[in-house]
């Protein structure tokens, strides 16, 4: 049984890397938690239980021997996101069923299968999940394709609209921030869920 402060070490973990999601300011947000998910299974079926009334759900999109490769969304906010022209057009291309957010992450997790029985598992990673994450379509691209200048980095690279991002860059960053802070004083990461961030 997974002691409470393993559990809350971990649910920190969702709050210093998902905290835009956490309170809907981004469709979703990834992260890695160095433990093989037979490790994290019991907290991870619990977090996930705490938070799903809040409309966040969790995915364990990878699952390898040192590490799980952590998934928090907003579905609502994903399927919105996929309902925009040029990113659903993009995914189509790209073989994902987008009928529902249950149904892309599916085709999520199966790519991200592929990549790793991938002798070269780098070059295969499907970068596309980007969109996924909130980040604008031009820059998903400029990544992906390689040969455009970055204009600006922060939680993602930048190679279209600078200003734009420096201004996401910097409202993620005061998220988590105000969450963390919250957090470390004694929310629950439930509480925090529930919240309405206010920049």
């Amino acid at each position: 049984m997974l002691d409470q402060t393993t559990a809350r070490t971990l649910d920190r973990k969702i709050v210093r890397h998902c905290a835009p999601t956490l309170v809907g300011v981004k469709p979703a947000s990834l992260f890695t938690c160095p433990a093989p998910y037979c490790a994290i299974a019991e907290w991870f079926e619990a977090c996930s239980h705490k938070l799903a009334p809040c409309g966040v759900s969790m995915e364990a999109l990878s699952r390898r021997k040192q590490a799980t490769l952590v998934l928090v969304c907003r579905t609502k906010l994903v399927e919105r996101t996929l309902a925009h022209e040029q990113t659903a057009c993009y995914l189509s291309s790209l073989g994902y069923e987008l009928s529902s957010c249950e149904a892309c992450l599916a085709s999520l997790r199966a790519r991200f299968a592929r990549s790793q029985g991938s002798p070269c598992a780098g070059s295969s990673f499907p970068h596309e999940i980007g969109l996924l994450l909130g980040y604008p379509f031009d820059d998903v691209m400029g990544f992906i394709d390689g040969t455009r200048p970055c204009v600006a980095c922060g939680p993602w690279k930048a190679y279209g609209n600078a200003q734009q991002a420096c201004e996401r860059f910097e409202l993620f960053r005061s998220c988590t921030r105000q969450l963390t802070e919250r957090f470390d004083a004694g929310e629950d990461i439930e509480s925090l869920a529930a919240l309405e961030f206010a920049a």
